[in-house]
């Protein structure tokens, strides 16, 4: 199986306007490559001037920043998320510098970000509730790494929703309900060579129901056995 990673090209950004090249250091843009080409974390970096991003424009997407948060002082970044971005395409931004005198100017970087085929990550496999409990399911999974990529993540979706990521091969999906059952997922992200990130498939799902310890005609004796593994999953963590 192939995947595909991402390369990032970037444009020269230069500063026009009242600043001359001793009074400002261009600000640099890095783009992280996507999860499921749907959300994107774009950085801006500066470690000299102040640098206020107007509008980022990502082929036929765009997304403004609140004015009350697009100030970048001295190397801050600005994080956020980008829905429904194509995979490859081309993209723009336009940005604001102050240098400390006050001086003021404008100018816009055009980026754009491609393809190319690397060995597929292997899915994560096997993958299984080593304890359920009323409000809490302990996640365990197989996984071979690749040879060409460092830096392991892996997400976790529940109900079809990526809900949070781990950096080991288990995972503990807490406040859930008594007696709901949960269709659970699991898929590897990694960082691999030349800057890139690629993501596996996910695993095969699996559903775990939470226990329910309401007691009803025939139900005591097995209620009272959950009740004592869960018990038992709680001391285990306390001490560990």
């Amino acid at each position: 199986m192939k995947r595909a990673g991402l390369i990032i090209v970037f444009t020269t950004l230069s500063i026009s306007g009242t600043l001359s090249q001793n009074d400002t250091i261009p600000p640099k843009i890095n783009i992280i490559s996507p999860v499921e080409d749907s959300l994107y974390f774009v950085n801006f970096y500066n470690p000299e001037v102040h640098v206020q991003v107007e509008e980022l424009n990502l082929k036929q997407s765009q997304h403004t920043l609140d004015s009350g948060r697009s100030w970048i002082y001295f190397g801050e970044e600005i994080k956020f998320t980008m829905e429904k971005i194509p995979s490859i395409g081309q993209g723009n931004m336009l940005v604001k510098a102050e240098d400390i005198a006050g001086n003021v100017a404008q100018d816009s970087v055009t980026f754009h970000w491609t393809h190319w085929d690397v060995e597929g990550l292997a899915i994560p496999h096997d993958l299984e509730a080593v304890y359920v409990c009323t409000d809490s399911i302990e996640l365990d999974w197989d996984y071979h790494e690749s040879e060409h990529c460092i830096n392991w993540c892996y997400l976790i979706y529940v109900d079809e929703q990526l809900v949070d990521t781990s950096y080991t091969t288990s995972y503990t999906l807490t406040n859930c309900s008594p007696g709901h059952t949960y269709t659970i997922a699991v898929s590897a992200l990694a960082s691999c060579f030349r800057g890139s990130y690629i993501h596996s498939d996910k695993s095969a799902t699996i559903q775990v129901t939470t226990l329910d310890l309401t007691i009803g005609v025939g139900k005591l004796k097995s209620a009272e056995m959950k009740w004592e593994r869960c018990k038992y999953l709680l001391i285990r963590q306390m001490r560990s």
